[in-house]
This record gives C-alpha cells, structure tokens and sequence, in this order.
C-alpha cells in the first residue's frame, strides 16, 4: 500500500477524483464509493473495507488542509461496509 511518508500517485488521483465529482455535485456516497473504487485498481490485496477505511483517512486529511485555507467545516458520512 502506499507509504504514509510520501505522497503517492495513488492516493492523488483517489482525492481528486473525489473532490471533482463533489464539485459536479454527485452525492457523496458516490463520490467515496468511486474513490475507493479507484484506490483498489491500484491496491488490488487491499480487502475493500481497509480500502474504504484508507480513503475515508486520506479525505479527512484533505479536508482538515482544506479547512485551515478556507475556514469551512466538512462533513464525511461513510456507509457501513461489510466484508
């Protein structure tokens, strides 16, 4: 999996393509499910909810960035995945 260390190919197209299918307004849900979808087209072994759980991180990190340049608050809401 992507090292935590450094940034990643990976983890770049998976917020982006999160963060521009928000900006077209397709629900949120949506947005993760493809994000996380993309995340395991790179990470193939990665269990799909360790996929979820990975993305769900990378776009609270991203968002906590976001937050501290805008001052808006953002709320993620996962559905329960089970394996």
């Amino acid at each position: 999996m992507c090292d935590k260390d450094r940034m990643c190919a990976c983890r770049i197209v998976v917020t982006r393509t999160y963060r521009e299918l928000r900006a077209r307004n397709v629900p949120e849900n949506w947005a993760h499910d493809a994000a996380a979808r993309i995340f395991n087209l790179h990470h193939p072994a990665v269990p799909e909810y360790h996929a979820r759980l990975a993305v769900a991180q990378w776009l609270d990190e991203a968002a906590s960035v976001s937050t501290r340049k805008t001052g808006q608050v953002l709320v993620f809401e996962l559905d329960p995945i089970h394996d």
